[in-house]
C-alpha cells in the first residue's frame, strides 16, 4: 500500500455549543458532563449563557445588588426589539 498524506482541517475556525442556563436551569452534574462532551468531541468554543434580559440569575457575595436587583424587572417587552414601533409592554408592575 503506498504512503498517502491527509491533511485535514475544520470547516469553520471555531466549533462549539451553547448552554443557556439564564432560561434553563441545570445540574451541576449535568454542566460538568456537558463540557466534558464538548471535550470528547474537540468543540473549541463554549458559550455559557448564563444571564439574559429576564434577570441575573447567579449569586456572587461580593455583589448583593446583582441578584436583589438585577434578578427582578418590572414588565417584560411584547414581542422583539426588532418589531416596529411603538413597543408594546405587558404592563405588570
Amino acid at each position: 500500500m503506498p504512503c498517502v498524506s491527509i491533511q485535514d482541517a475544520p470547516r469553520y475556525r471555531w466549533r462549539g455549543m451553547m448552554l443557556d442556563s439564564a432560561r434553563h436551569f441545570w445540574t451541576v452534574k449535568f454542566i460538568k458532563k456537558f463540557i466534558n462532551l464538548l471535550a470528547i468531541h474537540k468543540m473549541n468554543t463554549f458559550h455559557w449563557h448564563l444571564t439574559d434580559d429576564q434577570g441575573w440569575r447567579i449569586e456572587i457575595p461580593k455583589y448583593p445588588k446583582l441578584t436583589k436587583i438585577s434578578a427582578w424587572r418590572d414588565e417584560t417587552m411584547i414581542g422583539h426589539h426588532e418589531d416596529p414601533e411603538p413597543r408594546r409592554y405587558d404592563g405588570k408592575r
